[in-house]
């Protein structure tokens, strides 16, 4: 009998690349699974509370873990903000850019509500009297790309108004190519307002144990919300 031994070595090469890629895998997940949040009634944060009303509600009673492709894109957008600032800041602070902070955390509370977030970068550039707010955002294509969206508009005017600063820029950059698209937002009184409204209407839901209306059913603006819910099955149940 012929023993063919390049096909025994194929298979056995095989077998230790796929080995090695699970190990590669499992130490993945488990990264991405240790950094998760756990949810606490009466902490909300300013980049969710955009979203559903009825979604966040599920998501403090019943909480699901985003799948790893969902972790994974989590953790590629903080690799590339970290690329960003390491360029733009630490690379090139001189004349133009005088002087940067980043990731610092901030909280409002009122009673037993508390709503935390921790902005991205503040920088001071030689053309501005105050400090500017940064958030920067990684994008599979900016191709549709034509205003800020509603969830980064909300965080980063909750960072504006708790830090007291005039205006600040969301960056997006993509993924793809590197290229970037910028918007400038001004601080809105307003907008900062119905964020803490939104976060005690959902407070409210949690302490006495109520599910909200399925908001973004009802709302033709906010009907993609269910296109990437976690919580389709659950709300299709609950009716409304």
């Amino acid at each position: 009998m012929r023993v063919d031994f390049a096909v025994i070595f194929t298979r056995r090469e095989k077998t230790m690349v796929e080995k090695f890629e699970e190990m590669i895998d499992k130490i993945m997940e488990d990264f991405l699974t240790r950094s998760v949040r756990e949810r606490q009634t009466g902490k909300y944060y300013p980049s969710e509370l955009h979203f559903c009303i009825r979604q966040l509600w599920l998501s403090y009673k019943q909480p699901k873990m985003f799948n790893i492709d969902t972790l994974k894109l989590f953790e590629s957008g903080s690799i590339f903000h970290n690329w960003f600032r390491e360029v733009i800041f630490k690379g090139y602070l001189n004349e133009t850019i005088k002087d940067f902070d980043y990731e610092g955390s901030l909280v409002w509370n009122d009673k037993d509500i508390e709503i935390r977030g921790r902005f991205d970068d503040i920088i001071v550039v030689e053309w501005e009297s105050k400090p500017i707010l940064l958030e920067v955002k990684s994008s599979r294509s900016l191709k549709f790309t034509k205003d800020v969206k509603a969830h980064h508009l909300m965080q980063i005017n909750f960072y504006l108004s708790i830090l007291k600063l005039p205006k600040g820029y969301v960056i997006y950059l993509d993924r793809s190519n590197l290229q970037h698209k910028i918007f400038e937002v001004k601080q809105s009184s307003d907008l900062f307002n119905e964020v803490i409204k939104r976060a005690k209407m959902l407070h409210k839901h949690l302490t006495e144990n109520k599910i909200p209306f399925p908001e973004s059913k009802l709302d033709s603006k906010m009907r993609w919300n269910c296109d990437y819910c976690l919580y389709r099955m659950e709300c299709l149940k609950a009716g409304g």
